[in-house]
């Protein structure tokens, strides 16, 4: 498998594998994230990963897992 060498972008199709649009709202206002930004951009990884939490270090690892597959097999980014 390869790894992203590099901060990567979490997006909200990687929340809602794992989480409802609801709480995912929630964690942002707690964490001082702009919701409308994530939805419309994503967030960077290492952002995600400097808040001691383990719902937002699930959603990056399986963010991390998905660029995997995209920089393995390119056109598996269409694939959840």
């Amino acid at each position: 498998m390869t790894a992203p060498d590099a901060d990567f972008t979490v997006t909200m199709a990687d929340l809602r594998v794992l989480h409802c649009s609801r709480g995912g709202r929630e964690f942002a206002a707690r964490h001082g994230i702009d919701w409308l930004d994530f939805v419309l951009r994503g967030i960077p990884a290492s952002r995600l990963l400097a808040i001691d939490d383990a719902m937002a270090h699930a959603v990056v690892e399986h963010a991390r897992a998905r660029v995997s597959r995209e920089l393995a097999e390119p056109g598996a980014e269409a694939q959840p």
